[in-house]
C-alpha cells in the first residue's frame, strides 16, 4: 500500500500549488487551469486504479482507494461490495444504502445487501433482498438456483439458532491469524500444544504471483505454504515456516498426519482443483531419497481429490468432485489389503447430497464423522455436520447440523477434533474474522466420546461395499419458489443512527433526587441465549443507568452448572459474560466502564440435588453496578427466591469477596484457557478481564488477611511450579491498583503488611 498513500501525497502537494498560484492574481489563471487539469487527471487515475484492483480481487487495497474517491453510486457501489468482501458489514450496508439512496439500482446491490444483512444473522431481511435479487436474474440460470437456496437457508437458520449451543469458539488472535487465509489446522501427533496449519499470508514462498504462476508484485496473490505454532502457558508463540524444502512458489495444503505421525500428506496446487498428494518423512536430517515423494494410492488430485483424512495406514477418506457421485462434491473412502489399494468408494446418500461435502474428520473409533457442507439446512454457507455410524442398523444416521456458535453465517471448513475430545480446530471466514478464514479454537462442554477409544477396524467397513454403492440417486430438484412481487427494497433500508458515546466528566448531581434502579440476573439457560427478551429488559436497564450517571461502572459475573471439566465451566463462563459485554458496547457504553469475572460452578445459589431448579437459577450471569457514594444512584438487586431446603450456601462466599478487602493469587495472564491442574485443585478460581484488554487473568483463593495469602503464595512456590504468582488486594470485589494502596492503608490497616511485603522493593 505504500504507493497509494505516496500518491495521496501527490494529490494534496497538487492541491496546494492551486491555492498559492490562485492567491497570485489573474495572471496565474493559466496555471491555475493547468494545474487543475492535473488534478482531475490524478483523480480519474486513482478511479481507474481501484477499478483495477477490484477485478483482481484485491479487495482490500481497492477499498483503501474508494474510500478517498467522490461518492458517486457507483463508487458506492464498488466500496460497499469491497467492504463486504474484507468483512467491514457495517461500512459495507452504509455504502450499499448510499448507492441506491442516488438512484443505483444495479442487481449487485441487492444481493451483496441480503449477504450483508445474512452475515449478520438478519436473515428475514435478507430473505427480503435475495427475493428481490430474482427479478433480476433468468430463469434457466444457475445463480437462480442458488438464491433460492440462500432463501431456503435462512428459513432454516432463522429457526435453528435457538438450539442448544454445545461449545464456545474462539479466534486464535492476531498473534496466529491475517487478513489472509489459514487453512486445515492439525494437532501434532506428539505434541497436543502444538498445530500445523498452511496460510497465504505476506511473505510466502514465492512472493505475490498471477494465476499462472508469474510473479505479480501489484495485482497477484500469495500462495500458500505450511506453517506451525505451538502454544504455552495458554497464549500461542509466534508462528513458524515448517522445512522450506516443503514449502513452494505453490500452494501447499497440509492434509493429515499417518497415526503415528511419522509421515505428513499435503497437496500441491495452483488452483485447489487440480493438483499432486505428496508424502514426506517430516525429518530435519535429510537424505536426497527421502525427499517428498508423490503419494502413491488412488486419490488424484487431478480428478478433483482434495481433504485427505488418514485413519490409519489402510484407510483414508477424502472428499472429490470426481465423475458418479451425487453432485458437487462428496466424500470417498478407500481401504488396502496386502498391500493393494481399493477404487474409492462412495459413502452414500446418507452422508452425501447434491451440494458439497467436504473436509471429513473420522473420530478415533471410526464411528463419528464431521464434515462441512452447504446443504439446505445450513446457517449460511459451509456448516459442520455430524453423523454416527449405527452398529446395529449399519447406516450413517442423518447428519446433525451442529449449530451456533461453531457454524456461522459464512464457511465453517477444516473442523477437527483435538486428540483430548474436549476441544477442536477449524477455519472460518465469519465476520469475527481478522480476514479471510482465520483458525478457530472449539470448547466443547462434554467430551467428545467417540475420540477416546482408538480402535484399528472401522465400523463402516464392515458393510459390503455394494450396499454402499446400489442407491445412486438422481440431482435433487429443487422447486422454484414463487416470488414475493410486493416486496420491496424501500421496506428494507433504514437509515442508520450513529451510536452517541456517553461525554467522560462528571455530572453535577446536586438537586437530583435518588433514583432507584431494580436489576435482576441474566439467565440463559440450556440454550446457551444470553441476549433474549427477558435478558434484553435487564440489560437495556443498564444501559440507560450507565448513561444518566457516567461514573457508574458494571460488572458482569458468569456462573455455570457443572458440564465438563472445570477448567472448561470456568472458562465458558466468563465466555458468556462477553456476550453481554459485547450488546453492552454495541449501544454505546465504553470499554472501560465494563469488569467482566468468570467463575464457573463454584458459587451456586441452588444445591444440585434439585436439578430443575438448579439448570434454571444456576446458568446466570449476575449484573453489579458500581459507582462512587456522591452518585445519586440505589440499585436493587431482584434476586431469584429459593426455597430453604434448596439453598446453595456457597454463593455467601461470593457476596463476601465483594465486600471489603480481600487477597487473592494471581496465577497468569493469558489469551487462552489456562488448562493447569491447579484449576482443579485449588479453590475460589476466578478469571478477571477488562473489556479492551486481551488477557484473562486467573486467579485462586480469598484470603481475609494478608498472613494468610503469603502462607498459601508460599505452599504454591515450593513446588517451584509457580514462581512467578503474585499477591494482589482486592476491595469491594475489584482488583485494586498498586499505585492506589498507600492511600487506603488507613481505612484498612492489614494493607500495611501488604506494603512492607510486596512493595517495598
Amino acid at each position: 500500500m505504500k504507493h497509494i498513500f505516496l500518491c495521496i501525497t501527490g494529490a494534496l502537494s497538487i492541491i496546494l500549488l492551486t491555492i498559492i498560484f490562485s492567491s497570485c492574481g489573474s495572471s496565474n489563471l493559466l496555471v491555475e487551469d493547468t494545474v487543475l487539469v492535473n488534478v482531475q487527471s490524478y483523480v480519474r487515475g486513482l478511479d481507474g486504479q481501484a477499478e483495477k484492483y477490484f477485478k483482481a480481487e484485491k479487495y482490500r487495497e481497492a477499498l483503501e482507494l474508494y474510500k478517498g474517491l467522490k461518492s458517486t453510486k457507483e463508487n458506492l457501489l464498488y466500496k460497499g461490495i469491497a467492504a463486504y468482501h474484507v468483512g467491514e458489514i457495517d461500512l459495507s450496508l452504509r455504502s450499499l444504502i448510499d448507492s441506491y439512496s442516488n438512484g443505483n439500482r444495479d442487481k449487485r446491490l441487492y444481493v451483496y445487501m441480503a449477504d450483508n444483512y445474512l452475515t449478520q444473522g438478519k436473515y428475514e431481511q435478507a430473505t427480503s433482498f435475495y427475493k428481490n435479487y430474482l427479478r433480476f436474474i433468468d430463469k434457466d440460470s444457475p445463480e437462480r438456483n442458488e438464491t433460492i437456496h440462500k432463501i431456503k437457508r435462512c428459513g432454516f437458520a432463522k429457526d435453528y439458532k435457538y438450539v442448544d449451543q454445545r461449545a464456545f469458539v474462539e479466534n486464535l488472535g492476531e498473534s496466529v491469524n491475517t487478513i489472509y487465509d489459514e487453512l486445515s489446522a492439525l494437532q501434532s501427533p506428539g505434541n497436543p500444544n502444538k498445530y500445523y496449519f498452511s496460510s497465504n499470508r505476506n511473505g510466502s514462498t514465492g512472493g505475490l504471483r498471477s494465476e499462472d504462476g508469474t510473479k505479480d508484485n501489484i495485482y497477484g496473490s500469495y500462495s500458500s505454504d505450511m506453517y506451525a505454532i505451538e502454544t504455552t502457558g495458554g497464549n500461542w508463540n509466534f508462528v513458524s515456516s515448517i522445512d522450506p524444502v516443503l514449502n513452494t512458489p505453490r500452494h501447499d495444503i497440509i492434509q493429515d498426519f499417518s497415526r503415528g505421525g511419522e509421515i505428513l500428506y499435503y497437496l500441491k496446487t495452483n488452483d485447489f482443483k487440480e493438483g499432486s498428494f505428496l508424502t514426506d518423512t517430516f525429518r530435519i536430517d535429510r537424505e536426497l531419497v527421502k525427499f517428498p515423494r508423490v503419494m502413491q494410492c488412488p486419490i488424484v488430485g487431478d480428478l478433483g481429490d482434495r481433504d485427505i483424512r488418514v485413519f490409519d495406514d489402510n484407510t483414508y477418506l477424502f472428499s472429490s468432485i470426481r465423475k458418479g457421485g451425487y453432485g458437487g462434491y462428496d466424500l470417498y473412502f478407500l481401504t488396502k489389503e496386502d498391500g493393494v489399494w481399493s477404487d474409492p468408494i462412495n459413502l452414500g446418500p446418507e452422508i452425501n447430497s447434491s451440494f458439497d461435502e467436504i473436509t471429513p474428520y473420522l473420530t478415533s473409533n471410526g464411528s463419528k464423522l464431521y464434515f462441512s457442507s452447504n446443504r439446505i439446512n445450513s446457517m449460511g454457507g459451509y456448516d459442520v455436520y455430524e453423523s454416527d455410524f449405527g452398529l446395529e442398523t449399519s447406516k450413517w444416521s442423518k447428519p446433525a447440523n451442529l449449530g451456533l456458535p461453531i457454524n456461522s453465517s459464512r464457511d465453517d471448513i477444516y473442523f477437527r477434533l483435538a486428540a483430548d475430545g474436549l476441544s477442536g480446530m477449524m477455519s472460518s471466514n465469519r465476520v469475527e474474522s481478522m480476514g479471510g478464514h482465520d483458525l478457530f479454537m472449539v470448547y466443547f462442554k462434554n467430551q467428545i466420546q467417540d475420540q477416546m477409544n482408538l480402535i484399528y477396524t472401522v465400523p463402516f467397513l464392515k458393510v459390503r461395499e455394494s450396499k454402499l454403492l446400489e442407491e445412486v440417486s438422481k440431482a435433487e430438484e429443487i422447486a422454484i419458489a414463487k416470488e414475493d412481487k410486493k416486496d420491496s427494497i424501500g421496506v428494507i433500508i433504514e437509515s442508520e443512527e450513529e451510536v452517541v458515546v456517553e461525554a467522560e466528566e462528571k455530572k453535577d448531581y446536586s438537586g437530583m433526587k435518588k433514583r432507584e434502579v431494580v436489576i435482576a440476573s441474566l439467565l440463559y439457560g440450556a440454550s446457551e441465549n444470553i441476549i433474549n427478551p427477558q435478558n434484553l429488559t435487564q440489560l437495556n436497564r443498564v444501559i440507560e443507568t450507565l448513561k444518566i450517571f457516567p461514573e457508574a461502572s458494571v460488572e458482569i459475573t458468569g456462573h455455570a452448572v457443572k458440564e465438563g471439566l472445570p477448567e472448561f465451566d470456568l472458562y465458558f463462563s466468563i465466555k458468556r459474560a462477553e456476550k453481554a459485554a459485547d450488546y453492552l458496547k454495541q449501544n454505546g457504553i465504553s470499554s472501560n466502564r465494563i469488569f467482566l469475572r468468570g467463575v464457573g460452578t463454584q458459587y451456586s445459589i441452588v444445591s444440585s440435588s434439585n436439578v430443575i431448579l438448579s439448570n434454571k437459577y444456576n446458568r446466570r450471569l449476575e449484573l453489579r453496578i458500581v459507582a462512587p457514594s456522591e452518585v445519586p444512584l440505589r440499585v436493587i438487586y431482584n434476586n431469584p427466591s429459593i426455597p430453604d431446603q434448596s439453598k446453595d450456601k456457597k454463593a455467601k462466599k461470593f457476596t463476601a469477596f465483594q465486600s471489603g478487602l480481600k487477597y487473592k493469587i494471581s496465577l497468569i495472564a493469558t489469551k487462552q484457557m489456562y488448562k493447569d491442574p491447579i484449576i482443579r485443585i485449588e479453590s475460589d478460581v476466578m478469571i478477571d478481564k477488562e473489556i479492551g484488554t486481551e488477557n484473562y487473568q486467573y486467579t485462586v483463593g480469598i484470603f481475609e488477611t494478608y498472613s494468610h495469602a503469603r502462607s498459601a503464595k508460599s505452599r504454591l512456590t515450593s513446588t517451584n511450579q509457580y514462581n512467578s504468582i503474585s499477591i494482589e488486594t482486592y476491595i469491594d470485589g475489584r482488583i485494586v491498583d498498586r499505585n492506589n494502596i498507600s492511600s487506603l492503608q488507613s481505612k484498612y490497616p492489614d494493607l500495611i503488611n501488604f506494603i512492607n511485603y510486596e512493595m517495598s522493593n
